[in-house]
């Protein structure tokens, strides 16, 4: 079976190099797609199983259905269909047009006895993997070529938030230097909402495969929890290897569940399959560890494993195989927690994570701020006099240091009253002395007003 270069838009025809390559984006480090299954840098077998699956699982595919389902060029996919079909293990069912594109594809029985050992040993059916060589390469080349966020992104970032200076332009530094970074303070105090806004504030995009091939084995690496696929119509025809798909750099947040299992290469003994670890779907992007010594498991662990990843700039896993691969790390890191930094871990951690920049409680000034965008967030009236009864009576309590929450959710308090007397809400004295005296309890200033919610 030899297909022309012209048949159909699989085959289209090539420039004087054969290779078309597109020059915008992240694309621009990914060759062209393979011709042959000595291009694709995977063994014949894992290529014909591939085939074998996904006839096994259609019925009767055209030959452009594998074709999209591999991610492949159609004379790669053919060539492997021909082989197989040479084994007597396919046949050649019907066409629906001339085009070979448009023929379709069945199983043999022995073929389906191939097909269902096939799907035994490893039941992935997606796109052909990427050999880890090609994959270190690209994520090599693509974490030198990224442009990191100027002051004015960033500031953009925080502009919800009511920051000092001080910590906006040390966020900003940290994450642009690429380097581990850890915000630590009382809770309420926005830490996690710090950090997550400037991760979701990255622009960009980078390619990722949708699996890696290495010591005989299938990773699947793409995850539509933490991938976003972006259409980019600058490829739609140019000649790129599509077992790579772009999406928006990743962003992940991790919490008191992480466990050092999401730190190592996990297995799926259902589908006999590895998966990639979370380092590995962050390539690229951002992973926030948030509440850092919450976490099931040990903090030392932790830390140990991440630190040495960063140093070292890459990660060695270990295979069901017993065999162990070793994949770059591109990955921005970013730390928060409650806890007082030299009681969490001592001086030769804190050496390591070079940026630690503490996240304090809100001056009057700053809660007052608050306030008032978590009035106008809502759409609550808020007379002047009502706002600075509430700063005084907050901050002349000595046993409470108010947090930057406090304002959303007095704020909150105050509309739920509202909505159950059926009133319009407004932010009042009865209004705050009564959202005070709930959400503060025994701590409360005592009110002013005995009857606080007909006062109201």
């Amino acid at each position: 079976m030899v297909i022309s270069a012209h048949d159909g838009p699989l085959g289209r025809p090539h420039g004087q190099n054969g290779l078309h390559v597109a020059d915008e984006g992240p694309w621009k480090y990914i060759d062209p797609a393979p011709r042959t299954v000595a291009e694709s840098g995977l063994p014949l077998g894992v290529l014909e199983e591939l085939v074998l699956k996904i006839l096994r699982s259609r019925d009767r595919p055209q030959l452009a259905d594998l074709v999209r389902v591999l991610a492949v060029h159609q004379q790669l996919a053919e060539e492997v269909v021909d082989g197989l079909v040479r084994r007597k293990l396919v046949t050649v069912q019907s066409a629906d047009s001339p085009l070979r594109a448009h023929f379709r594809f069945g199983l043999s029985d022995a073929g389906k006895t191939e097909g269902d050992d096939a799907i035994r040993r490893c039941a992935y059916l997606g796109a052909a993997p990427v050999p880890i060589d090609q994959y270190a390469r690209v994520v090599k080349e693509q974490a030198a070529a990224r442009v990191r966020p100027s002051p004015e992104q960033v500031r953009a970032a925080l502009s919800h938030l009511v920051l000092p200076e001080t910590t906006v332009d040390a966020v900003g530094q940290a994450y642009a230097s690429g380097r581990p970074l850890m915000v630590y303070g009382p809770s309420g105090t926005g830490k996690t909402d710090i950090v997550v806004s400037v991760a979701n504030a990255i622009r960009g995009t980078v390619v990722v495969p949708t699996a890696l091939y290495g010591q005989g084995q299938i990773i699947e690496l793409f995850d539509a929890h933490h991938h976003v696929p972006v259409e980019n119509e600058a490829i739609a025809h140019a000649d790129v290897d599509r077992r790579w798909r772009e999406v928006q750099r990743p962003v992940a947040v991790a919490g008191g569940e992480l466990s050092a299992d999401a730190l190592e290469l996990s297995y799926d003994t259902v589908r006999n399959v590895h998966v990639a670890p979370m380092s590995v779907r962050c390539q690229g992007g951002i992973l926030v560890i948030d509440d850092l010594g919450r976490q099931r498991s040990s903090l030392q662990l932790i830390l140990n494993r991440w630190i040495q990843l960063m140093e070292n700039g890459c990660d060695t896993f270990a295979l069901r195989s017993s065999e162990a691969i070793t994949l770059p790390l591109d990955v921005t890191l970013m730390f928060s927690t409650n806890l007082v930094l030299n009681d969490l871990m001592d001086e030769a951690y804190l050496r390591r994570i070079p940026y630690k920049i503490p996240v304090t409680s809100p001056t009057a000034a700053e809660f007052r701020e608050i306030t008032v965008r978590a009035c106008r967030a809502v759409g609550l009236g808020a007379d002047r006099d009502a706002l600075e009864y509430l700063i005084q009576r907050l901050y002349s309590l000595p046993d409470v240091e108010p947090r930057s929450c406090y304002a959303r959710d007095l704020v909150q308090t105050v509309v739920d009253a509202a909505a159950y007397y059926r009133e319009t809400p407004r932010l009042t004295r009865a209004a705050v002395d009564w959202a005070l005296l709930l959400y503060l309890g025994e701590r409360a200033p005592k009110p002013e007003s005995i009857e606080l919610r007909r006062a109201a």
